[in-house]
């Protein structure tokens, strides 16, 4: 992906965006907080992980101002 300007940018993020959300649709509810090993990230926390350098990171950085991420929480 070549950025040549904003707009193909953002065009090119929903695409991505649409077909990452469409794999949440097939994680069986009950498998949603599952982990592999305690104390690793559970395949919820992946995506609300995803959902939070969105908003925190991203929306901020776009507006030249600095990050409010404040990381995951998992050491």
């Amino acid at each position: 992906m070549e950025i040549y300007d904003g707009q193909s940018f953002v065009k090119y993020l929903d695409k991505v965006k649409a077909r990452t959300s469409r794999l949440f649709d097939f994680i069986p509810e009950d498998k949603i907080e599952w982990t592999y090993q305690n104390g690793k990230f559970t395949i919820g926390d992946q995506i609300r992980h995803l959902a939070a350098i969105e908003r925190f990171m991203y929306v901020e950085n776009v507006q030249l101002k600095p990050s409010k991420y404040q990381g995951c929480g998992i050491v």
